[in-house]
């Protein structure tokens, strides 16, 4: 995948949970009837946005290290460990960087487990140098899936939480940088991707097996922006819990791609990741990754906006 300024160039990061499992960053599913050609070659699209450089790596809690492996264009892959930071944290997820010296590039990495670790979602990004930036998001389910009961007055069940993103809008705050060496050329120095913030939250209904939200009161926290709230408009998920689909403004202009997955029993978890690009007016170029890692409404560790939403089991 080649993007400009604020895109990628081919990276790998293989990220997975404790250092044992991949985690699965949008396959697209399979459904019942089959897909056409034209449909299968769209799923795989939003699946690869949704991923954009991210394919895999380790991550330890106990140890507090996001281990990652970058595999560019030239060359083999190349592994790096992320160290704890907690300067960065935001809240619902869990911070880590690493720069290996002054002119190397700056990667965060947020990560984020539901309530009851039944879905886990990762994310990992820099924010640019020599006109390229790498990053993208992954997600997975933990142990066993079930969908959750649907009947008379229990197919809608709603999900709940917080959002993190990185934009390669450079941070001018938080900046976790080293020390630039005096004379270096502006084009060499590394950015620092900024950090979002936003609420989530999610329809699901387990009768059409339907799936659509709404990420809400976003904030650009290291370049102080208030950013449009962004739909994730109807799709479809599989019987293994997955699905892809677009991502709208208010306005009903396409500014993304979306995709998750559900997991637990009865469907007690969702995870997934975003992709959004061209979505502030103004400015040129911009894209952000993020992820959602969110409890269904009526289950231990919910959101408070899940005070208003009746639970239907």
């Amino acid at each position: 995948m080649i993007r400009l300024l604020t895109a990628a160039a081919a990276l790998a990061l293989l990220i997975g949970c404790d250092g044992t499992q991949p985690l699965d960053f949008g396959t697209p599913p399979p459904v019942d009837p089959p897909l056409t050609e034209e449909e299968v070659e769209e799923q795989a699209a939003i699946a690869a946005s949704i991923a954009g450089d991210l394919d895999g790596g380790s991550y330890s809690a106990a140890a507090g290290t996001l281990t990652v492996q970058i595999t560019l264009d030239v060359g083999g892959p190349v592994a790096a460990v992320y160290t704890r930071n907690a300067a960065l944290d935001v809240p619902g997820y869990i911070a880590f960087s690493v720069q290996e010296d002054p002119l190397d590039r700056i990667f965060i990495g947020m990560g984020a487990r539901s309530a009851d670790s039944s879905v886990e979602g990762v994310l990992a990004m820099d924010g640019g140098q020599f006109n390229r930036f790498f990053g993208g998001t992954t997600f997975r389910q933990i142990g066993t899936y079930s969908e959750a009961p649907s009947g008379p007055g229990s197919t809608l069940v709603s999900y709940a939480g917080n959002y993190v993103g990185l934009s390669n809008q450079a941070a001018t705050s938080a900046n976790i940088g080293l020390p630039i060496p005096p004379g270096t050329p502006p084009g060499a120095i590394p950015v620092q991707a900024s950090r979002v913030t936003g609420q989530v939250f999610i329809n699901a209904d387990f009768a059409g097996n339907a799936v659509n939200g709404l990420i809400y009161n976003r904030t650009n926290l290291d370049a102080t922006q208030v950013l449009e709230d962004v739909v994730l408009i109807v799709s479809i998920f599989d019987s293994t819990g997955r699905f892809l689909g677009d991502v709208e403004n208010l306005a009903q202009d396409d500014i993304g791609t979306y995709g998750g997955t559900f997991g637990g029993l009865n469907a007690s978890g969702i995870a997934g990741g975003v992709h959004l690009e061209n979505y502030i007016d103004g400015v040129e170029n911009e894209e952000e990754f993020g992820i959602f890692v969110l409890t269904q409404c009526g289950l231990a560790g919910d959101a408070a906006i899940c005070d208003g939403v009746r639970p239907d089991f």
